[in-house]
């Protein structure tokens, strides 16, 4: 497999029809794992090489959730460097893989999503029919390893009635956001994060409040957790174990990162 990335995010699914549902696309943003540039802020308390460890299991976690679903998947790769896509593929990772493109988080996200439904407004219908039209879009991060499956299905349903879906974080901010193509007209002549502070207790209020603006319809999912702080770690391993013992385990890295597999 070539180490170049897809200059077309859809040119090349991760599964055949088939396999996934062609109009459906997961999508999952993940950095290239390099010591000291990921999960910075649990260095303190796992130092450089354990925050790259746990960096990776999560990462690879995440894709082999992804891969259960019957979703057509692509992973959005920061920083954009060819190097930073063989330190993804050395790590595990078998997906198509595009860069990400923009500065702000904002930005990048905008772009992924406008990339992705771009096949579909370029064209003719047969050309955009043979490649799979893309009609909803779900965007993943690696920080929620152990995210339940049934939200990302529930997201997706949601985006049959809203134009889009939000899945609450415990911090505020948010573990997925999807928007259906349909809803293009409304966004996609303007900045669709305008306004949005990250990384805040209100991020994921500003972004609903942003997407009301807009005239977006928005669906809430269950909330969940992320990691990013020490303190996350306690309670996804503690979430770890619970779901051991009820055989509702998935993120089978991570649990062994902590000792409990």
């Amino acid at each position: 497999m070539t180490n170049e990335p897809t200059q077309d995010p859809m040119a090349a699914g991760a599964g055949t029809a088939d396999e996934a549902t062609p109009n459906e696309v997961l999508a999952i943003f993940a950095r290239a794992p390099r010591t000291g540039e990921v999960k910075t802020r649990l260095i303190p308390r796992l130092g450089e090489e354990g925050a790259l460890d746990f960096y990776r299991a999560a990462l690879l976690d995440t894709i082999e959730s992804a891969a259960s679903l019957p979703y057509r998947r692509v992973v959005f790769c920061t920083p954009e460097q060819n190097a930073d896509l063989d330190l993804l593929r050395a790590a595990g990772v078998d997906e198509e893989i595009t860069f990400q493109q923009g500065s702000s988080l904002g930005e990048r996200m905008q772009n992924a999503l406008s990339a992705l439904f771009d096949r579909c407004a370029k064209g003719s219908p047969s050309d955009a029919a043979s490649a799979g039209s893309v009609d909803r879009v779900v965007l993943i991060g690696t920080d929620s390893p152990d995210l339940p499956a049934q939200t990302i299905e529930s997201a997706f349903a949601a985006l049959r009635d809203f134009d889009t879906t939000l899945g609450p974080a415990m911090d505020g901010g948010y573990t997925l956001v999807g928007l259906r193509r349909a809803s293009l007209p409304l966004w996609a002549s303007h900045d669709l994060f305008e306004g949005v502070q990250w990384s805040t207790d209100d991020t994921l209020y500003q972004t609903v409040r942003r997407f009301r603006e807009l005239g977006l319809t928005t669906s809430l999912q269950a909330p969940w957790w992320d990691v990013d702080m020490p303190e996350d770690l306690d309670r996804l391993e503690t979430r770890l174990r619970m779901q051991l013992e009820l055989g509702t385990l998935r993120a089978r890295r991570c649990a062994a990162y902590f000792g409990i597999l």
